[in-house]
């Protein structure tokens, strides 16, 4: 057989054919220059990984203070919670619109890294809207907040692609690994923020004393310095030009999302996307208003959110590994069964003991004095099925509209947002809370069922084609 640095230059003909002709250049010296070509490439490819990294940290400050706020618009303003439910649904309708009409528009002309610094800006505006939260001020700066949300998720994903299409280039690695690779730097990275700032959250409203003020101006501080962050974010070459070259207009977008609703596959993947929306509205609104404050304090709504966020970024880690080898009908019946439990559990709870029920026989001291882990059990449960249901959605749409992602992911954009909205306008119209919990579980179980026709009569949902 061939000598090893005989093999070794036969990936390189080019080479082998140029120094030919020059018998003074010795095939030692053409490997030494392989060695260090190699390097540099990796040099080159790590390059586009601290770019990525430089973006994710951004993000980190961004979501470090909205993804607790969130958490607190339905509890934290005591005096008008209608407030921050409607705050909640202004952010989603408008998301809608500006997903479909301008996130694309405006990344086109400003570049993904001033699209992000304007996107970051409404969330800043946002944030400090609760220092002193009003009608007129937090409703408005919501609705900017959706609108540029949309901006800064279509910045996102056409930075996080560009980026690692080059690295992939760089580096000589396939596409969908490094997508994979670059995919899970910025969503651990995401998730941890949230924990965190459901931590800290729920350190400072703990103390003695009302610190919601301070709470919003370390939220305001941390949300800031994310955006500049974004100020020294490193082009990402032309690839993304690239991208935005491919991506379709505004009309030819939504063109194809409400054409696709048209395939049956999509038809059944609806309430999925729907319901995914509104469970999570429901953990973050419902679950702190109606269980967590009344019954644990103000205090204690980082802690268990905590919990939740926490459950949810370690499943879906695990979901992501897991799928190939236990299959997606397996995860689907395990998300079911996990939010059939949590609300199960707390709608028998309810009838037998209530809950903010000042008539029941055992009121709520029972949970607070003995069972207040319960309350960070079921938090926890709701995180799995959340991040099945998560998790599940992406790899079914990619894997099903291999060639109409752009209409699948518009769709989930739409029906999840949907969801959201739905989950904060009913908020403060229905005020019991065994109500809610009849309306949210009645949509899982459509999910289930859609998902369950989809898998026996349409397509697999094990299956790796998408006919």
């Amino acid at each position: 057989g061939e000598k090893p640095h005989t093999q070794r230059l036969n990936k390189f003909p080019s080479l082998i054919f140029f120094f030919s002709k020059k018998p003074t250049t010795t095939k030692i010296q053409m490997i030494q220059e392989e060695d260090t070509i190699l390097p540099l490439n990796r040099r080159r490819g790590l390059r586009h990984v601290r770019n990525h990294i430089i973006m994710s940290l951004g993000f980190f400050g961004l979501f470090f203070s909205f993804g607790a706020t969130q958490n607190l618009l339905s509890s934290i303003l005591v005096n008008n919670a209608k407030l921050g439910y409607w705050s909640g649904a202004t952010i989603y309708i408008f998301f809608v619109a500006g997903s479909l009409f301008v996130g694309s528009g405006v990344v086109s002309f400003a570049t993904p890294k001033w699209s992000m610094v304007i996107g970051a800006i409404t969330y800043v505006g946002f944030i400090g809207g609760n220092l002193d939260p009003k009608w007129p001020v937090l409703i408005p700066l919501a609705g900017l907040l959706g609108i540029g949300a949309s901006i800064l998720w279509t910045a996102q994903g056409t930075y996080m692609t560009a980026a690692s299409v080059n690295y992939s280039s760089d580096s000589n690695q396939p596409p969908k690994s490094a997508m994979g690779l670059f995919n899970g730097i910025f969503f651990f990275m995401f998730q941890l923020s949230v924990v965190l700032g459901n931590l800290v959250a729920a350190f400072v409203l703990g103390k003695k004393g009302n610190h919601t003020t301070t709470l919003f101006i370390v939220f305001l501080i941390i949300a800031g310095l994310g955006n500049v962050v974004f100020l020294f974010l490193p082009k990402e070459s032309v690839v993304e030009t690239d991208v935005l070259e491919e991506r379709p207009s505004a009309l030819r977008r939504a063109l194809q999302a409400i054409i696709l609703i048209a395939d049956m596959k999509m038809f059944l993947l609806i309430p999925l996307l729907f319901y995914s929306g509104l469970e999570q509205g429901f953990i973050f609104g419902d679950y702190t208003a109606h269980v967590i404050t009344p019954i644990l304090g103000k205090g204690e709504i980082g802690y268990v959110m905590a919990v939740f966020a926490g459950v949810d970024a370690a499943s879906s880690f695990l979901v992501g590994k897991s799928a190939d080898i236990v299959g997606r009908r397996i995860l689907v019946w395990l998300g079911f069964f996990a939010q059939l439990i949590f609300f199960a559990f707390w709608l028998f709870w309810d009838n037998f003991f209530g809950i903010n029920d000042s008539d029941s026989p055992i009121d709520n001291d029972l949970l607070k004095d003995r069972f207040p882990w319960i309350i960070y059990l079921m938090a926890g449960v709701f995180g799995l099925g959340d991040a099945i249901w998560n998790t599940l959605i992406g790899t079914l749409l990619s894997v099903f509209f291999t060639e109409k992602s752009e209409g699948a992911f518009a769709n989930l954009k739409i029906w999840q947002s949907l969801g959201f909205f739905v989950s904060f306008l009913w908020g403060p119209l229905i005020e019991i809370f065994a109500t809610k919990m009849y309306l949210v579980g009645a949509c899982l179980f459509i999910a289930f069922i859609s998902l369950s026709i989809l898998d026996t009569f349409v397509i697999s949902l094990n299956s790796s084609d998408n006919v």
